[in-house]
């Protein structure tokens, strides 16, 4: 349905759909939002925000629905929560995650690109 939020599990992962608006929110509604879907700290939120603008993610539209696909990632990992219910990653762990996140992202894209290439050669 347009204009809900919703998390599914499809194929081995999360799929998560957003509505527009929300990409759109001022940057502390927008931390709200996270916060209340995946129990994200602001300093958790803002090392992911700075990971991904590092990482040549600098439209502040791409690098949310970033932010959105690598909290969902981690939520589908079964991590660690504090007893206030927010997420634990442990001394180096959030980079490592990120970094691991960062892999499958560019796996799955790359083969996806493959996939849709052998289907161009068969046609």
């Amino acid at each position: 349905m347009p204009g809900i939020d919703s998390q599914k599990w499809v194929k081995n992962r999360f799929h998560i759909t957003i509505t527009p608006d929300k990409l759109h929110l001022p940057d502390s509604q927008f931390f709200t939002w996270c916060q209340s879907l995946y129990g994200v700290n602001k300093g958790i939120y803002n090392t992911i925000d700075s990971w991904f603008y590092e990482s040549d993610n600098r439209e502040i539209l791409s690098r949310r629905r970033s932010i959105v696909e690598f909290l969902t990632f981690v939520t589908s990992c079964e991590m660690n929560r504090n007893q206030h219910d927010s997420l634990q990653f442990g001394h180096g762990g959030l980079t490592k995650k990120l970094l691991e996140f960062s892999e499958k992202y560019k796996y799955e894209g790359n083969s996806e690109t493959l996939r849709l290439n052998n289907k161009k050669d068969s046609l």
